[in-house]
């Protein structure tokens, strides 16, 4: 009987947690138009005022707890010199801050960019891009337990104008 006990409790007991979960007011994002990899951003001329956005993120994952995030967007125009001279408004400065979180690790970085968004095709087979240009960073959350290890991925679509669209591996997320 005693066997049988020791045996249920430890089938019924809940999992442990592994996972060290990251603290509201960690920075899991940091960027800035330096660490651009178009190699044209970092020194581009800024051409007019920076505007700031600032907005909240709720991340509801399929399984355990939600996570929200403090984001915070600066945006200018700049002069960008390629194959020619023009000007397009590109983030220049993302900061994405937890602000809940009661499960998940997480961390966050941004990809190569900022790069330029598909437009209209001309007769001549010239595509105009808009002038708003594009960064994506990605929020990876992990969690970790004796019994089952969850991972979803957050995908921030950043534009140059302050917007952002959100893009979630598994559950939901919105914008506020």
């Amino acid at each position: 009987m005693r066997r049988l006990l020791v045996l249920a409790l430890i089938v019924l007991s809940p999992a442990c947690k592994s996972t060290t979960t990251t603290p509201p007011g960690t920075d899991v994002v940091r960027w800035d138009k330096s660490m651009a990899t178009r190699e044209s951003v970092p020194g581009a001329k800024e051409l007019g005022e920076r505007a700031t956005t600032d907005r909240k993120v709720v991340v509801h994952p399929d399984l355990k707890g939600p996570v929200t995030l403090q984001l915070h967007i600066v945006t200018a125009p700049i002069e960008l010199v390629e194959s020619r001279t023009s000007r397009h408004t590109t983030p220049v400065e993302i900061r994405a801050t937890i602000d809940a979180n009661d499960d998940w690790t997480i961390n966050g970085k941004c990809d190569r960019g900022p790069d330029y968004q598909t437009g209209p095709v001309d007769g001549k087979g010239v595509m105009t891009s808009p002038e708003a240009m594009v960064l994506s960073c990605f929020v990876d959350m992990k969690y970790a337990s004796t019994f089952r290890d969850l991972s979803t991925l957050l995908r921030l679509v950043i534009k140059g104008d302050g917007t952002v669209e959100l893009v979630m591996g598994s559950g939901t997320a919105t914008v506020e």
